[in-house]
């Protein structure tokens, strides 16, 4: 057996335990331990056939780490709260209370930590402090009244002599620990105040749009009309600024020119303004404030009729049919006598009367108002604002013929009584008005329906005659234009209406007709009644016939002049003739 020995050094922390090989150690300072162990390491030795036993010697040299301890102290007033290792609490009752902790050193080995937490009670005192300050101020400025803490600073606007009293609670605070006492410090303070008033101005004045104005040095051209307000500040003899106010109006003049006219020795209104005008005047009116900030000022340029006319007049000798021309050279020729003249003009008004079957003198507006008379009395009126000069005149007046002849053979437009052919008369035509119409200047019409307006007749064709490979059945009638030129003073006319009929057969010519114009019967062989049943089958005339054995054509004139605009049946029974014949009145 032998022996093997071990040396180990190790640190351990005081009062910590530390393990050997055999033991469990406790140390408070540096220490050497042996230990053995018995047979630690046994092995064969085969030459020799036999086992060794080896013991091991184990010496420790420990080294003991002293701990680091630390005591601190801190106090907190009573009814705070205190926060130690990370939790707060806040102690009911003053005193010293003694808090622990535990840290580890550089040596990993633990460190005590002694916190001595004094609690204890505060007494507090409070003072005051009295101050007066006196200042002086311009009107609305503002006066600050600061404090130590700025929170608790105000500002207030000035406007007459006041005294302030300020008091600030708890500016100072002294606080004592060791006399555990706190010391607050209030501030009364009064302020009198003096107030330099200020000496305002206030400035009014007015200037025309366009125009400059100079305040404070500064040139002012407003560019619209009203009202405009500027200010300027300059100190007063106390440093007080002294405001000026200048409430300058600005007017827009609005001019305006008129030109009338007005009587001799007339009275004229030029806006506020009525003068009696005995020649021409010019007259500038203003008005003041027309619409606001704007004045109206009008020119008048006054012109004075005259009132009198020394004209000739040059009639015209006889129209046709009616004084349509001649109304038309009656009025040129009195514009013509007026612009020559100088004692009657500017805005004449001219008319043409006429007399009618009451002896009244009227308007004269068309030929629907010429009376059926060879003459028309005429009156010219020239007239303006001061006078009505009147000049009269006989005018003779030619009439077209319109009338047709009461004998079917002098008709100018004819039928030959054949279902094929209507032609115009032109011999009697030449005969009567000393021409031949155009062709084109003959329309030929056909009766269509029952409208009583013409216009809604059909035009079959033109020409001196008409007709067609076809039988013509119904009412025709032809319009003949005649040239101003003729001795007839030109116009339309219209041919009587011709029934397609036989020589013998009863005639009804015209059947389409306006009221008033009259209808004939032809071929009538028999004494009797002819009855004219209207639309709704009520008998509107009964008419007699005495049949004349010397009158061979048979004809009857029947008037219109009581028969209503319509359309009506024309019915015939003699004994000898029978026939039932429709027609047209129109209006």
């Amino acid at each position: 057996m032998r022996v093997c020995p071990y040396t180990i050094y190790d640190t351990i922390c005081v009062g910590s335990q530390y393990n050997t090989r055999l033991q469990t150690l406790t140390l408070d300072a540096d220490t050497a331990v042996n230990d053995t162990v018995f047979d630690a390491i046994v092995y064969v030795d085969e030459e020799l056939h036999r086992k060794i036993h080896t013991d091991s010697l184990y010496i420790y040299y420990l080294s003991v780490w002293q701990r680091t301890d630390t005591t601190l102290q801190d106090s907190i007033e009573l009814g705070q709260s205190y926060t130690f290792k990370g939790k707060k609490f806040t102690p009911e009752e003053p005193g010293i209370i003694p808090l622990y902790d535990t840290l580890q050193n550089i040596h990993k080995c633990d460190s005590f930590i002694v916190v001595e937490l004094k609690v204890f009670e505060v007494i507090e005192l409070r003072k005051t402090v009295d101050a007066a300050v006196d200042s002086t101020l311009c009107v609305g400025a503002n006066f600050t009244i600061e404090a130590i803490d700025p929170e608790l600073s105000r500002t207030f606007e000035v406007f007459n002599d006041t005294t302030v009293t300020d008091t600030l609670r708890d500016v100072r605070q002294l606080k004592d620990s060791i006399l555990h006492t706190l010391t607050y410090i209030d501030s009364v303070t009064t302020y009198n105040l003096h107030v330099w008033a200020s000496t305002d101005i206030t400035l009014q004045d007015s200037i025309k749009l366009g125009e400059s104005y100079v305040f404070s040095d500064e040139d002012l051209t407003p560019t619209e009309s009203g009202l405009y307000t500027y200010n300027d500040t300059v100190p007063n003899i106390h440093g007080c600024d002294s405001i000026t106010t200048l409430e300058l109006t600005v007017i827009e003049e609005v001019f305006a020119e008129v030109y009338d006219t007005v009587c001799l020795s007339g009275v004229y209104t030029a806006g506020s303004q009525m003068l009696t005008i005995t020649q021409d005047t010019i007259v500038r009116d203003t008005i003041i404030d027309a619409r606001p900030f704007t004045d109206s000022i009008t020119t008048y340029n006054i012109l004075v009729w005259h009132n009198e006319l020394d004209a000739e007049i040059e009639w015209g000798n006889a129209f046709c049919g009616t004084p349509y021309n001649g109304a038309d050279e009656v009025l040129g020729a009195l514009r013509e006598a007026i612009e020559a003249d100088d004692l009657f003009e500017k805005d004449t008004t001219l008319s043409l009367l006429w007399k009618d079957a009451n002896g009244e003198y009227v308007p004269y507006t068309g030929a629907e108002m010429s009376p059926e008379a060879e003459e028309i009395d005429l009156r010219a009126e020239v007239s303006n604002a001061c006078t009505t000069v009147q000049f009269d005149h006989t005018l003779s007046i030619q009439k077209p013929d319109y009338e047709l002849s009461d004998e079917f053979a002098d008709m100018p437009a004819v039928s030959k009584y054949s279902d094929w052919l209507l032609m115009i008369d032109l011999d009697s035509l030449n005969k009567v008005y000393g021409l031949y119409p155009e062709p084109d200047s003959v329309r030929w019409f056909h009766i269509t329906g029952t409208d009583p307006d013409i216009d809604a007749d059909e035009l079959v064709g033109t020409g001196y005659y008409y007709t067609d490979d076809r039988h013509l059945v119904g009412s025709y009638y032809a319009i003949i234009t005649l040239p101003e030129e003729t001795d007839a003073c030109g116009g339309s006319w219209r041919t009587r209406i011709v029934v397609r009929t036989s020589d013998s057969a009863p005639m009804l010519a015209p059947n389409a007709v306006r009221q008033g114009e009259p209808m004939w019967l032809y071929h009538l062989h028999a004494s009797g009644e002819v009855h004219i049943f209207s639309a709704n089958g009520v008998c509107a005339r009964v008419l007699h016939y005495e049949a004349d054995a010397s009158d061979l054509n048979g004809i009857m004139r029947i008037t219109t002049d009581a028969l209503p605009a319509g359309v009506y049946m024309l019915h015939i029974n003699n004994g000898v003739d029978r026939a039932a014949m429709p027609f047209i009145i129109r209006e």
